[in-house]
């Protein structure tokens, strides 16, 4: 358990560090959060509890997801606005596995912020 937070925690430094050189480049605003690690724990023990012993698949720990989250809040037509919301785009802007991308969702419209 202690190994799969500590992989989470260096995916989510990582990630912050891709993230914030992204934000200053647009002039965008980075909000960021990973999953209180005693929820996490907690959450991986319940999961592998779960798993019925006679399984052939066994609990991974890419199997938990919404572990790390990020926003990035641009102004309306910026070209980081316009980005594509496609995770192979995000995978290879932030140089992480595509499979390591749960969602990519760009909200609003031209007139919002």
């Amino acid at each position: 358990i202690d190994a799969s937070l500590n992989e989470a925690t260096n995916h989510y430094n990582s990630i912050v560090e891709k993230l914030k050189q992204i934000a200053i480049f647009h002039h965008a605003h980075l909000k960021t959060r990973m999953k209180d690690p005693d929820s996490l724990r907690q959450k991986i023990i319940d999961r592998v509890r779960s798993y019925p012993q006679s399984r052939a698949q066994m609990f991974r720990p890419e199997d938990l997801h919404d572990v790390i989250g990020a926003r990035l809040i641009v102004k309306a037509g910026t070209p980081l606005h316009r980005f594509d919301s496609t995770k192979s785009v995000w995978a290879r802007l932030l140089k992480i596995p595509e499979e390591n991308i749960y969602e990519v969702e760009i909200k609003g419209g031209d007139k919002e912020c």
